[in-house]
């Protein structure tokens, strides 16, 4: 809403097929039934775009290989790629699932472990980002047969919705623009180009 995007809040018992994008905001909350309809969606040229820890299955759909859960981290924006926020490290402030990149998957985006990463350092403040990146993915995009799915390692939505951390909604709107470009969701011969559904 906040990001000018016309959407339709949509069951998982609903057919996915009239809509351009589906939006998972917790993939966890995603059964193997719906697993299967987004499957299916995705190789016949739906656009998927899930946060959160997905199950295996899911995982197969997106490209990755998910990770054990892990603590709040950062995401590395490269202005490239996401243009819309500031081009620095964005703290998650809830669990990540970071990602490894099956064959064909991009990384959009890299996970930064906080300095803390690995010690029993407990604090109520987050700890700096580490210069380096982990290796592991907090963005990533492959193509799937016709369609092409994305994935985020942590909640974007949620934490926006908790915080209201506006770089959050930056990186959501840039990685729909990312699979629906703006000019296409005005060209796009279906009817309801301008829907994105949010499966929950």
């Amino acid at each position: 809403v906040d990001g000018g995007i016309h959407f339709t809040v949509i069951d998982p018992s609903q057919d996915p097929s009239p809509f351009t994008a589906v939006v998972v905001p917790d993939a966890g909350s995603a059964d193997d039934a719906l697993t299967g309809k987004l499957a299916r969606y995705v190789e016949n040229g739906g656009r998927v775009l899930v946060f959160g820890r997905p199950s295996a299955a899911m995982a197969r759909v997106l490209g990755i290989d998910v990770q054990p859960k892990a603590e709040a981290a950062y995401i590395r924006v490269d202005p490239e790629v996401l243009p819309a926020p500031p081009a620095t490290d964005l703290y998650t402030y809830l669990e990540t699932s970071p990602a490894r990149l099956l064959p064909g998957t991009d990384m959009l985006a890299p996970l930064v472990w906080p300095m803390s990463h690995g010690t029993n350092h407990i604090s109520r403040r987050q700890s700096p980002p580490m210069d380096e990146v982990s290796g592991l993915a907090a963005i990533t995009h492959c193509r799937v047969g016709q369609g092409q799915a994305v994935y985020c390692a942590a909640a974007l939505p949620e934490v926006y919705a908790r915080w209201g951390y506006v770089a959050m909604r930056q990186v959501i709107t840039d990685l729909l623009d990312r699979m629906i470009p703006p000019e296409k969701r005005l060209a796009d011969v279906r009817p309801e180009a301008l829907a994105t559904s949010f499966a929950v």
